[in-house]
C-alpha cells in the first residue's frame, strides 16, 4: 500500500534506531533503504537488517557515493510500485498507525495529493553511545488547501514549512524529484519539490501525531548561511531552472499565461527571501551583548516558563507541541509520541 523511502549515508547508528522503532511498533509495509555509506557503515546497516529479519519488510540497495541526494532519491522512486509513498530521513520517525489514517483519507478524497499530521523536532546530543534529549519543539507541517495552484504557492512560500514528509500518491512524489539536472541541492532536493507538490494539488493536515524529526550535530548544513547560498556559483543558474519549471507548472495547473505564472513565481520567491533573510540576519548579527545576557538568564527563565506551562496545561489541556505537553499523558498526542521518545533515548548497545 505504501513504501517508506529512507536515503542514508554514514549514519548507521541513527538508522538503527529508526528501524528498531518500526519493528517494535509492528510496521507492516515496505521500507526501502537507499544506502550511499562507506564500508564500515554498510556492514553495520546490513547487521541491523539481519537482526530485524522477519520483523520488517526491508528492501536494501547501495548507491554510488558520487550521486547527490536528489539523484539517489530519483533512482529509488523509479522502483516504487505501491500507490502511496513517503520520504523519511534516516534520523526521522513516522507514526505507523497514523500513516494508515493518511492513506485512508487520500483513498476517500481524490482531489488531495498528500496528507500528514502534526510534527515535532527533538533536539539531541550524543553522550557516548546514547542520545540526550535537550528540547522538543513544534515541527511546522502546514496544510495547503487553497483552490488554485498560484494561491497555494504564494501562501506556502510566504510561510514556508516542510512539505517533503507527507504521505503522497506515488506518482506525485516521483514527479517532485525528477529535476536532477539542477546543480544546487537546496533547489533540487528541497525548495522545488515542496513547491511542485503544492502547485500540483491540495495537501491535508490531519489532527494526529505524524512524525518526529531529530536535530543534532552532523546533519547536512549545506547553504545554512543564506548569504553564501545567494552569492554561490550555482545559485543563479539553479534559480533560472527553478523559475522555469515552476512557472510552467502554474501555467498548466491554473490555465494562465507564461507572463502571469512568472509574475506569481517572482512574488512567491520574494516573500520567501524576505522571511529567510530577515530571520538569518537576526540570527547571525543580533546583539552579542544581548545574547550573552539572555544566555545567563535562560536557565532561570526556563524554570519559570516550564512551571507556568505546567500549571496552564493541567488546567487547560491542549494540543501544543513541546516537551512538557508531549510527555504529559493528557496530551492528545502523548500515546503516539512516547514510543518515538523511547526509541530515541534507547541504548541499542545493550
Amino acid at each position: 500500500m505504501i513504501t517508506l523511502l529512507i536515503p542514508t549515508k554514514n549514519r548507521s547508528e541513527f538508522l538503527s534506531k529508526t528501524l528498531h522503532y518500526y519493528a517494535d511498533n509492528n510496521y507492516e509495509h515496505l521500507i526501502f533503504i537507499g544506502d550511499s555509506s562507506d564500508s564500515i557503515h554498510v556492514d553495520k546497516i546490513k547487521e541491523t537488517i539481519q537482526k530485524l529479519q522477519g520483523r520488517l519488510n526491508i528492501k536494501y540497495k547501495w548507491y554510488p557515493q558520487e550521486l547527490n541526494f536528489t539523484q539517489c532519491f530519483n533512482q529509488m522512486l523509479r522502483e516504487v510500485a505501491t500507490p502511496y509513498a513517503s520520504l523519511v530521513g534516516d534520523d526521522d520517525f513516522l507514526v505507523p498507525r497514523n500513516l494508515e489514517k493518511c492513506i485512508k483519507f487520500l483513498d476517500s478524497n481524490k482531489e488531495y495529493i498528500g496528507a500528514h499530521g502534526v510534527g515535532a523536532r527533538i533536539y539531541v546530543e550524543k553522550q557516548g553511545m546514547n542520545l540526550k534529549v535537550n528540547k522538543i519543539a513544534d515541527y511546522r507541517l502546514s496544510p495547503r488547501e487553497e483552490e488554485t495552484a498560484s494561491k497555494r504557492l504564494l501562501n506556502h512560500m510566504g510561510n514556508i514549512s516542510n512539505m517533503l514528509f507527507s504521505v503522497y500518491r506515488a506518482d506525485i512524489l516521483k514527479g517532485m524529484f525528477e529535476n536532477i539536472e539542477i546543480p544546487d541541492h537546496s533547489f533540487a532536493g528541497d525548495l522545488l519539490p515542496g513547491c511542485l507538490a503544492v502547485a500540483r494539488g491540495k495537501i491535508k493536515k490531519l489532527d494526529c501525531f505524524h512524525m518526529v524529526h531529530l536535530v543534532h550535530e552532523g546533519q547536512n548544513q549545506a547553504y545554512r548561511d543564506i548569504y553564501d547560498w545567494l552569492t554561490g556559483p550555482n545559485w543563479f543558474p539553479s534559480y533560472q531552472m527553478f523559475k522555469s519549471i515552476l512557472s510552467d507548472e502554474l501555467s498548466k495547473q491554473d490555465a494562465i499565461t507564461s507572463d502571469e505564472s512568472h509574475s506569481v513565481v517572482k512574488k512567491a520567491f520574494w516573500s520567501y527571501l524576505k522571511y529567510k533573510l530577515n530571520n538569518h540576519y537576526k540570527f547571525v548579527y543580533g546583539s552579542t551583548e544581548l545574547k550573552q545576557k539572555l544566555k545567563k538568564k535562560i536557565p532561570v527563565l526556563k524554570k519559570i516558563l516550564d512551571k507556568a506551562r505546567e500549571v496552564k496545561f493541567n488546567a487547560f489541556p491542549s494540543n501544543e507541541v513541546n516537551m512538557h505537553t508531549l510527555l504529559n499523558s493528557r496530551s492528545p498526542y502523548h500515546k503516539d509520541f512516547m514510543p518515538v521518545y523511547h526509541a530515541v533515548i534507547k541504548d541499542l548497545s545493550i
